[in-house]
Protein backbone atom coordinates (compact mmCIF):
# COMPACT_ATOMS: atom_id res chain seq x y z
CA UNK A 1 0.00 0.00 0.00
CA UNK A 2 1.49 3.29 -0.92
CA UNK A 3 0.12 6.34 1.05
CA UNK A 4 0.53 9.33 -0.73
CA UNK A 5 -0.45 13.20 0.12
CA UNK A 6 0.09 16.73 -1.55
CA UNK A 7 3.20 17.51 -0.69
CA UNK A 8 2.66 21.19 0.44
CA UNK A 9 1.35 19.03 3.25
CA UNK A 10 3.70 17.41 3.87
CA UNK A 11 5.82 20.51 4.01
CA UNK A 12 4.37 21.83 6.16
CA UNK A 13 3.81 19.01 8.78
CA UNK A 14 7.42 18.72 8.39
CA UNK A 15 8.09 22.49 9.22
CA UNK A 16 5.98 22.29 12.38
CA UNK A 17 7.31 22.94 15.44
CA UNK A 18 5.87 19.71 17.59
CA UNK A 19 6.84 18.22 20.93
CA UNK A 20 8.32 14.86 21.63
CA UNK A 21 6.51 14.04 24.87
CA UNK A 22 9.19 10.84 24.67
CA UNK A 23 12.28 13.09 25.77
CA UNK A 24 13.08 13.24 29.30
CA UNK A 25 15.25 15.82 30.07
CA UNK A 26 15.29 19.35 28.50
CA UNK A 27 12.53 20.32 25.61
CA UNK A 28 12.61 17.78 22.63
CA UNK A 29 11.02 18.49 19.39
CA UNK A 30 10.37 16.37 16.43
CA UNK A 31 13.10 17.09 13.72
CA UNK A 32 11.89 19.85 11.13
CA UNK A 33 13.09 19.89 7.19
CA UNK A 34 13.11 22.50 4.54
CA UNK A 35 10.74 22.48 1.69
CA UNK A 36 13.54 21.75 -0.58
CA UNK A 37 14.61 18.35 1.44
CA UNK A 38 11.23 17.64 1.70
CA UNK A 39 10.31 17.79 -1.80
CA UNK A 40 13.24 16.37 -3.03
CA UNK A 41 11.99 13.26 -0.73
CA UNK A 42 8.31 12.87 -1.67
CA UNK A 43 9.31 12.88 -5.62
CA UNK A 44 11.78 10.40 -4.64
CA UNK A 45 9.69 8.32 -2.24
CA UNK A 46 6.44 8.51 -4.49
CA UNK A 47 8.93 7.18 -7.78
CA UNK A 48 10.82 4.52 -5.78
CA UNK A 49 7.30 3.10 -5.18
CA UNK A 50 6.20 3.37 -8.85
CA UNK A 51 9.33 1.79 -9.87
CA UNK A 52 8.41 -0.62 -7.86
CA UNK A 53 4.80 -1.25 -8.46
CA UNK A 54 5.36 -1.34 -12.65
CA UNK A 55 8.58 -4.08 -11.96
CA UNK A 56 6.72 -6.38 -9.39
CA UNK A 57 3.70 -6.91 -10.97
CA UNK A 58 3.18 -10.35 -9.08
CA UNK A 59 2.22 -8.85 -5.85
CA UNK A 60 -0.98 -6.54 -5.65
CA UNK A 61 -0.58 -3.13 -4.70
CA UNK A 62 -2.93 0.11 -4.57
CA UNK A 63 -2.44 3.73 -4.05
CA UNK A 64 -4.13 5.20 -0.91
CA UNK A 65 -4.51 9.39 -1.30
CA UNK A 66 -4.15 10.90 2.40
CA UNK A 67 -6.83 12.95 1.19
CA UNK A 68 -9.04 10.36 0.11
CA UNK A 69 -8.09 8.20 3.49
CA UNK A 70 -9.66 11.00 5.86
CA UNK A 71 -12.62 11.85 3.67
CA UNK A 72 -13.90 7.84 3.83
CA UNK A 73 -11.39 5.96 6.47
CA UNK A 74 -14.15 3.05 6.48
CA UNK A 75 -13.81 2.77 2.50
CA UNK A 76 -10.60 3.41 2.76
CA UNK A 77 -9.17 0.57 5.65
CA UNK A 78 -11.87 -1.54 3.73
CA UNK A 79 -9.59 -1.49 0.63
CA UNK A 80 -6.46 -2.40 2.70
CA UNK A 81 -7.84 -5.17 3.88
CA UNK A 82 -9.17 -6.43 0.58
CA UNK A 83 -5.47 -6.12 -0.48
CA UNK A 84 -4.14 -7.58 2.35
CA UNK A 85 -6.22 -10.69 1.15
CA UNK A 86 -9.10 -10.61 3.84
CA UNK A 87 -11.98 -8.75 2.25
CA UNK A 88 -14.64 -7.85 4.41
CA UNK A 89 -12.70 -8.35 7.80
CA UNK A 90 -13.61 -6.22 10.54
CA UNK A 91 -12.13 -2.85 10.72
CA UNK A 92 -11.90 -3.45 14.68
CA UNK A 93 -11.96 0.17 16.16
CA UNK A 94 -12.94 2.49 13.19
CA UNK A 95 -16.05 3.78 13.46
CA UNK A 96 -17.11 6.13 10.61
CA UNK A 97 -14.36 9.16 11.58
CA UNK A 98 -13.57 7.49 14.69
CA UNK A 99 -11.30 5.23 15.71
CA UNK A 100 -9.59 3.54 19.21
CA UNK A 101 -6.06 2.48 18.48
CA UNK A 102 -5.43 1.08 22.19
CA UNK A 103 -2.15 1.47 23.47
CA UNK A 104 0.91 0.85 21.68
CA UNK A 105 4.54 0.40 22.95
CA UNK A 106 6.64 1.67 19.55
CA UNK A 107 10.10 3.90 20.00
CA UNK A 108 10.04 6.14 17.49
CA UNK A 109 7.17 7.82 15.56
CA UNK A 110 4.87 10.29 15.35
CA UNK A 111 4.20 11.63 19.23
CA UNK A 112 0.50 11.27 18.40
CA UNK A 113 1.62 7.34 19.22
CA UNK A 114 1.08 8.61 23.00
CA UNK A 115 -2.24 9.58 22.80
CA UNK A 116 -4.98 7.35 24.96
CA UNK A 117 -8.20 7.02 23.79
CA UNK A 118 -10.41 7.43 20.41
CA UNK A 119 -9.12 9.86 17.82
CA UNK A 120 -10.77 11.31 15.11
CA UNK A 121 -9.54 11.15 11.69
CA UNK A 122 -9.94 14.77 9.74
CA UNK A 123 -8.13 16.40 7.03
CA UNK A 124 -5.12 17.93 8.18
CA UNK A 125 -5.32 20.77 5.74
CA UNK A 126 -3.93 24.04 7.60
CA UNK A 127 -1.01 24.32 4.88
CA UNK A 128 -3.26 25.91 2.74
CA UNK A 129 -3.14 28.65 4.96
CA UNK A 130 -0.01 28.66 7.27
CA UNK A 131 2.75 27.25 4.65
CA UNK A 132 4.04 30.59 3.62
CA UNK A 133 4.81 31.47 -0.26
CA UNK A 134 8.13 30.42 0.10
CA UNK A 135 8.13 27.15 1.18
CA UNK A 136 5.27 26.95 -0.85
CA UNK A 137 7.08 27.91 -4.26
CA UNK A 138 9.45 25.54 -3.40
CA UNK A 139 7.36 22.36 -3.07
CA UNK A 140 5.16 23.79 -5.93
CA UNK A 141 8.67 23.74 -8.49
CA UNK A 142 10.07 20.83 -7.44
CA UNK A 143 7.04 18.36 -6.96
CA UNK A 144 4.12 19.86 -9.98
CA UNK A 145 5.26 17.46 -12.83
CA UNK A 146 4.21 14.54 -10.52
CA UNK A 147 0.99 16.23 -9.29
CA UNK A 148 -1.53 14.89 -12.22
CA UNK A 149 -0.63 11.45 -12.14
CA UNK A 150 -1.72 11.61 -8.12
CA UNK A 151 -4.68 13.46 -8.69
CA UNK A 152 -2.76 17.22 -7.38
CA UNK A 153 -3.22 20.48 -9.13
CA UNK A 154 -2.63 23.97 -7.80
CA UNK A 155 -6.30 24.22 -5.79
CA UNK A 156 -6.77 20.71 -5.42
CA UNK A 157 -4.89 18.76 -2.79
Amino acid sequence: AHLVRDPRGVAHSWARVVARPDVVHGAGEMARLGAARVAARWDSTNLLFELVRATDRGTPSMRLRYEDLVLDPERSLAQLVALAGRPGAPLGSLSGHRADPGVHHTVSGNPLRFHEGPLDIRPDDRWRDQLGPGPRRTVTLLTAPLWPFYGYGPTRG
